[in-house]
């Protein structure tokens, strides 16, 4: 099944706290990723291991978009 600008701002809403921007939004969906790959690159990625870190020290907190999907990746936040 194609994954969806909508399924991927739920990983947003999810992982990060905050909605995505409606440009890396669809990079993501139109990255032949699964959701699950997709999934480990928003968690995996500086802002997402921080807003978990922030997470279990804090309690929830809002971030704003840092860097498009292709950034995350060049970072080597990808697992596959």
């Amino acid at each position: 099944m194609a994954v969806s600008v909508k399924d991927v701002n739920e990983l947003y809403e999810e992982l990060l706290g905050r909605s995505g921007a409606s440009e890396f939004l669809q990079v993501w969906a139109n990255s032949g990723m699964t959701l699950d790959q997709i999934r480990a690159g928003i968690a995996n990625s500086p802002e997402g291991l921080q807003y978990a870190e922030r997470q279990n020290k804090d309690g929830p907190v809002v971030t704003e978009a840092k860097e498009p999907p292709e950034t995350v990746a060049r970072q080597g936040a990808f697992t596959g």
